[in-house]
């Protein structure tokens, strides 16, 4: 395929450059047509010229000269449209060799391409041929290798399933052992826990009779300390009771003493007298 693809390139390469020159011919056509075109404008600007105030042979002069001028001017119109024509024929000639050269070339790089198209097409079915042979004996291959990764999975899975029997009956065992321990440990725990409830409510019971005969001393104190309380108050009672009759009496002796007095005072001055 590269090589059908770098002759068909090669082809369009000639076929650009025939173009190219066909179209270099119109130009240098279109050129000489300019030319002639300028040179015509040229001829026709000189125009007829008139001497009349001339002699009879400076007209004759003239008009040899004027008709050598038109016959050169024709001839160079003909001339001018020949080259023209001839200039034209060549592009065309030049196109259409450039045509049938393309079409020649065309046609031949396609054969040319058909051919290399048909012999990469029988190596593309060898090798496609071949790559069949080789992907069934890889397959086959794959197929051989993939039933012996079964195998050996299945038989890694069983020695898996084995270890995995084998751990979980020593973990058995373990917890076996564990629960032992620990069901040993629970039952200790218990019985030392018995034992401190059993001391626990020893101490209390002992703590509770020491603080009920605790309680009935301080009971037994606080009555004791309340009746000598009481006595003290009906001592101080009888006490305040006798200063109070005691001190009634000075005050009656007082008042007696005042009044005796009011008396004499009375009897002395002969009027009342306040103490």
């Amino acid at each position: 395929m590269e090589q059908v693809d770098r002759y068909l390139a090669e082809l369009s390469a000639e076929r650009d450059a025939s173009w190219a020159r066909a179209g270099e011919l119109t130009v240098v056509l279109g050129e000489m047509e300019g030319d002639l075109g300028r040179l015509r404008a040229r001829v026709e600007a000189v125009g007829p010229q008139t001497y009349e105030s001339l002699s009879s042979r400076a007209g004759s002069l003239l008009a040899v000269v004027e008709e050598e001028a038109g016959a050169v001017r024709e001839q160079a119109r003909a001339d001018g449209d020949e080259e023209v024509r001839a200039a034209q024929r060549a592009g065309e000639e030049l196109q259409e060799q450039a045509r049938e050269e393309g079409r020649q070339r065309r046609e031949a790089a396609e054969e040319e391409a058909a051919g290399i198209i048909g012999r990469a097409q029988e190596q593309a079915d060898g090798l496609l041929d071949e790559a069949r042979r080789e992907a069934d004996r890889v397959r086959g291959e794959a197929e051989s290798t993939m039933e012996e990764t079964r195998r050996n999975a299945a038989r890694t899975v069983r020695e898996q399933e084995e270890n995995h029997r084998r751990r979980k009956e020593e973990a058995d065992r373990g917890i076996a052992a564990r629960e032992a321990k620990v069901t040993a440990a629970v039952e200790e725990t218990d019985s030392r826990a018995d034992r401190t409830l059993a001391e626990t409510r020893a101490y209390l019971a002992d703590t509770e009779e020491q603080a009920r005969h605790r309680q009935e001393d301080a009971e037994a104190q606080a009555d004791e300390l309340l009746a000598q309380a009481r006595l003290k108050a009906d001592r101080t009672t009888r006490e305040s009771e006798r200063e109070q009759r005691e001190h009634d009496e000075r005050c009656e002796e007082i008042n007696m003493h005042l009044a005796h007095v009011r008396t004499s005072l009375a009897a002395l001055t002969g009027r009342v007298v306040e103490v």
